[in-house]
């Protein structure tokens, strides 16, 4: 019952969410749409900002949902793009209103995390890389997926960011492969010293 009253919360907020700004929603609204009252709110969230990071966490940017067969960087990228086109609507709206840094946070923290995923399972194993440069290459594409989805959010035209991302990819072809030679390269030589 409890996690069926949390996610029916959310689900209510989404839905308010859709159709009026994130700051004029209210836990009234909610409760009252849930047929809850407030405590029973009040024991799953914090208040709307909890309940805001806990939406985008859980619902928008998933991190489990994210990184479903994804074998490349390029398709953990693209999962992350994809979260924002399927609820552009809903994040723009949180987006522009007083949440933008806990979104903004998120979306780092996430991004963040995909890239270092991928890095330990799919490249250190292959790779002699040493801690540093990993820390580097995670805050590098990191930053650059989050740069860009941040950048899509402010643009008042609205392009296709899924179009755009695959057009990036296409245009560093081989520039991942040769930080990770260089990396290793510098790796084995610090190792001599």
């Amino acid at each position: 019952m409890t996690a069926k009253l949390r996610s029916a919360i959310q689900e209510s907020f989404l839905k308010l969410a859709l159709r009026k700004p994130v700051d004029r929603i209210t836990v009234k609204e909610i409760v009252e749409d849930c047929d809850i009252n407030r405590n029973s709110f009040y024991y799953h969230f914090e208040d709307l900002p909890d309940l805001i990071e806990k939406v985008v966490e859980e619902r928008i940017l998933n991190i489990e949902q994210l990184k479903v067969d994804n074998q490349s960087l390029e398709d953990y990228s693209l999962a992350v793009v994809q979260a924002m086109i399927n609820n552009q609507e809903l994040i723009r709206n949180i987006y522009n209103s007083k949440s933008r840094a806990l979104f903004e946070r998120k979306l780092y923290t996430i991004t963040g995390k995909l890239v270092r995923e991928f890095l330990e399972t799919r490249i250190v194993p292959k790779y002699d890389i040493g801690l540093a440069d990993q820390e580097t290459i995670v805050r590098f594409y990191r930053n650059v997926l989050t740069g860009y989805v941040l950048e899509w959010l402010n643009s008042p035209v609205h392009d296709d960011l899924n179009t755009q991302f695959k057009r990036v990819f296409i245009l560093r072809k081989g520039f991942f492969e040769r930080m990770l030679e260089r990396a290793v390269i510098e790796h084995r030589t610090a190792k001599k010293r």
